[in-house]
């Protein structure tokens, strides 16, 4: 606290000074058990939350046909919880993709999947690629 310009109360840097002093002996009289987190070692890292292709579809079709039949049906929860399965995917079958030859760089698309109540569509684009817009449809 400034007392006068340029001339401070030294009670102040005295009573912070020894708060601090207190909260470090606190700390190291502590157990060290109750002050030291272990992180939580994570699943996908062990391989139990990775999911095969055929296990994705195995839980993610019946939770989408739950939730299209929910009166109180959420697109947003319907894409997060497909959304949340697909990300712990090991990985993707390599469908047969064709090429959309009109775009040059190329990009080729094709079914990874064909059910009810979704499909699942894989692309793939060569560098420097970029989709045209739709186009609306003609009359």
């Amino acid at each position: 606290m400034e007392v006068f310009p340029g001339i401070h109360e030294r009670r102040h840097f005295l009573r912070g000074s020894l708060s601090t002093v207190a909260a470090i002996v606190a700390l190291r009289a502590t157990s060290k058990s109750l002050l030291a987190q272990t992180p939580i070692k994570s699943i996908a890292a062990a391989g139990i939350d990775a999911l095969a292709w055929d296990d994705f579809l195995k839980q993610s079709v019946p939770i989408a046909q739950q939730l299209i039949a929910d009166p109180a049906f959420s697109v947003d929860e319907y894409l997060y919880r497909i959304g949340s399965l697909a990300t712990r995917l090991k990985e993707i079958p390599n469908s047969a993709l064709g090429s959309y030859k009109t775009v040059e760089p190329r990009v080729w698309f094709g079914p990874s999947f064909r059910g009810s109540p979704f499909f699942i569509i894989q692309w793939r684009m060569e560098p420097g690629a970029v989709l045209p817009p739709p186009q609306p449809p003609k009359r």
